[in-house]
């Protein structure tokens, strides 16, 4: 029989670490492991996987020069409707409202085209401190199904007018309230055809062109500098 005083000298053993089951930890996520493991997936795939979760493009300027090209773009904008077309067509002995539906949808058309260059002037003269430009700056390309876009656009034109007015029918407007209708949806009443034919081309084809140059060809990439995509898609809305 042993002894307490024996036991007491007895070693203890630790039991072994082996003997415990770890619960295995998930693996993580990682772009690298999938390119390793995969030897197919080419430098393509690669950079669209990677632009997916959030990689931008190569912005070599800061938020100064994308504050000062908005705040030149917005100020032209506002000086070429508001003063400078007006004011020119006055030295000319006429204005907007004096003019047929042909005139005005003319008048609109030229405003457009005027502030549009002048968007384009304004990118052309502060970006070109920065030139040459990245590769992935500004690509421009006629394929796709663009003609497609355009002509639908010019289809829905009536209809987006003729769901505007009736939206307006819905409206519970006084009695003494006027209502005056636009120079657009005039021409339409009147059924101008070719006053028709240049607001579609202002609404379905020119104003298109100035948002994709200035809001999704300059503003939307410079904003991934300090934000993800996600983020400047938001923003540049």
């Amino acid at each position: 029989m042993l002894s307490s005083h024996s036991l007491s000298h007895r070693p203890i053993l630790a039991p072994s670490l082996s003997k415990f089951r770890v619960p295995n930890r998930p693996p993580t996520f990682s772009l690298s492991r999938i390119f390793e493991h995969n030897p197919r997936l080419t430098k393509s795939a690669a950079d669209a996987v990677s632009r997916a979760v959030g990689s931008g493009w190569t912005v070599p300027w800061t938020a100064e020069t994308i504050l000062q090209v908005m705040l030149l773009w917005v100020a032209a904008f506002w000086f070429i409707g508001s003063w400078m077309i007006p004011f020119a067509a006055h030295m000319a002995g006429f204005s907007k409202e004096s003019l047929t539906f042909k005139g005005q949808a003319l008048f609109s058309l030229v405003t457009d085209v005027t502030e549009g260059l002048a968007g384009i002037a304004i990118l052309h003269r502060c970006l070109s401190h920065f030139h040459p430009l990245p590769s992935d700056w500004f690509k421009f390309s006629l394929r796709g199904k663009w003609l497609f876009d355009v002509a639908l656009g010019c289809l829905m034109f009536p209809f987006v007018n003729q769901l505007s007015q009736f939206n307006l029918t819905l409206l519970p407007l006084m009695p003494s309230t006027p209502v005056t209708l636009s120079s657009v949806e005039q021409s339409i009443l009147a059924r101008d055809p070719v006053a028709m034919a240049l607001y579609a081309i202002v609404v379905s084809i020119c104003a298109p062109v100035w948002e994709e140059i200035v809001f999704r060809g300059f503003l939307l990439p410079s904003l991934t500098r300090y934000m993800p995509v996600w983020s400047a898609i938001l923003v540049s809305n």
